[in-house]
């Protein structure tokens, strides 16, 4: 893959060092993008948010995974990314982070550097894009589906988590479904999602709806839930890298 210009990016790299975890297959890539977004608050009204994940090979112990990105498409600066979590086939997730001005298209690629090797995944010499006038808002790479935002509050028969999920669009027959807990998985319960918009790039925007509490209780339970998204035969989580999502009233209620 063709990298950035060199003479465009300012250096601001982070070495983070871990262990190995399982094998990951010669013909995959070292780097890709597992979903990038741009949230609409980072503290402020005067900027949006580009968070997203990072899927790289765990070649070597030391490893350097930077978001390059331009939000005038003059000045390219760079992000370090943060180890998260191990991922299957011996990949790992990097989580990255990075204010934007508002109404702004934030245009990014992803660079993976270990055992003297540089690695990048440029949407193929293309770059990523998202948010201001035409570039979606989120981008969905080796994920399938994904969470964008929950919240818990109150309605007029009890509390509810209303959120909403994007995933790509496989096949026209399919079902999303939330699978939630409000005794920490003592029991479960599910709810079937409902198709809402279709987005840029092949992808499909559905909500969810969670029932939680009637109103003549006087304590709202801890929610807990995973999206399971079943097409073609085929069925695929998204339980938060294995954690499970969780929301709580008052406090911890959204999920931006």
């Amino acid at each position: 893959m063709k990298p950035l210009h060199p003479g465009r990016i300012a250096l601001l790299t982070l070495v983070l060092l871990f262990g190995a975890a399982g094998t990951a297959r010669a013909n995959e890539p070292n780097v890709r993008l597992a979903y990038a977004k741009l949230q609409k608050t980072c503290g402020t009204t005067a900027c949006n948010r580009l968070v997203g994940v990072v899927e790289v090979k765990n070649l070597a112990y030391e490893k350097q995974v930077t978001l390059v990105y331009t939000a005038d498409g003059v000045q390219w600066n760079e992000t370090a990314a943060s180890y998260t979590a191990p991922a299957s086939n011996g990949y790992e997730r990097w989580t990255f982070t990075q204010d934007v001005p508002a109404g702004a298209e934030a245009r990014f690629a992803l660079r993976y550097i270990t055992a003297g090797q540089t690695s990048w995944d440029n949407n193929g010499g293309a770059d990523y894009r998202v948010g201001g006038a035409s570039a979606p808002e989120f981008l969905l790479g080796s994920t399938t589906v994904k969470l964008d935002t929950a919240i818990l509050q109150p309605g007029r028969s009890g509390f509810y988590v209303h959120g909403t999920v994007v995933l790509k669009n496989l096949a026209y027959a399919k079902s999303v479904t939330v699978v939630s807990t409000i005794d920490n998985w003592a029991t479960a319960q599910e709810y079937t999602g409902f198709y809402q918009e279709t987005l840029p790039g092949n992808q499909e925007r559905w909500y969810i709806s969670i029932p939680t509490q009637s109103n003549s209780s006087t304590t709202v339970p801890t929610v807990r839930f995973a999206i399971r998204y079943t097409v073609d035969g085929v069925t695929y989580w998204d339980n938060n890298l294995g954690a499970n999502y969780s929301v709580s009233y008052p406090d911890n209620n959204t999920i931006p």
